[in-house]
């Protein structure tokens, strides 16, 4: 259990650093669109996990077969690109199942939500933030995590260990995402354990976060189209 409480007190610490860092930046720099409190948030979360995943790293010795990261054959890498597509467009339409079904109060959208969209203007912004997140998370949850795991738990709590870390990591964007998010976390964990390495799990978070990034550009537009305050 190592691993759970060297991710779970690093990743909140290195935030709230952080955090103190940005908040009075955030004050001082008000007036300037690019450094508003909700484009800060995604870097700043981007700075903790890359804080973190070089931390988990070190700590693993640097080791690709503990960090999930040995390379596969060509058989393999085909067969972990079909499964990651498969597994990131399964989990983007179970995702949209449950949000459907989950009534949700007609409420402000959740922060992180807010922050996600703020960088929809910024040119390769989101495209970075995006591809940054997924490469980064699957190691430190689908490697790293999951490698120490196994050594102390049976396969089952260890994938279900780390999916609900995984799920309640993204308690900004709302409650209904922690759900969905857990659900999400224990597919890749389960490709990740099938194939040995977290090659499959990315390919399916990239696939996911490309959908969703469709998705927004999409309601973006139709928000700037039918708001009469932005014609």
């Amino acid at each position: 259990m190592e691993r759970v409480l060297y991710v779970v007190l690093l990743l909140p610490g290195t935030g709230m650093l952080l955090w103190l860092v940005c908040e009075p930046l955030a004050a001082r720099f008000a007036d300037r669109p690019a450094l508003r409190v909700d484009r800060l948030g995604p870097v700043a979360y981007g700075a903790v996990l890359v804080a973190v995943t070089v931390a988990a790293c070190a700590h693993a010795g640097w080791s690709a077969t503990e960090l999930g990261l040995r390379a596969p054959s060509i058989v393999g890498a085909g067969l972990a690109l079909v499964a990651g597509l498969a597994g990131g467009v399964g989990a983007y339409a179970g995702e949209l199942w449950f949000m459907s079904r989950v009534h949700r109060p007609a409420t402000q959208a959740a922060p992180a939500v807010r922050a996600a969209r703020s960088w929809l203007s910024v040119r390769y912004g989101f495209l970075v933030l995006s591809v940054l997140t997924a490469v980064l998370e699957e190691i430190l949850w689908r490697g790293f995590l999951i490698r120490g795991l196994r050594t102390e738990l049976w396969l089952g709590a260890a994938l279900a260990v780390q999916a609900v870390l995984f799920g309640l990591n993204h308690a900004p964007f709302g409650r209904r995402h922690v759900i969905a998010k857990a659900f999400s976390g224990l597919a890749w964990g389960l490709l990740a354990v099938l194939f040995g390495a977290v090659w499959a799990a990315i390919v399916a978070h990239l696939t996911f976060q490309g959908l969703v990034a469709r998705r927004m550009w999409r309601q973006e537009v139709a928000r700037v189209t039918h708001d009469p305050a932005t014609v």
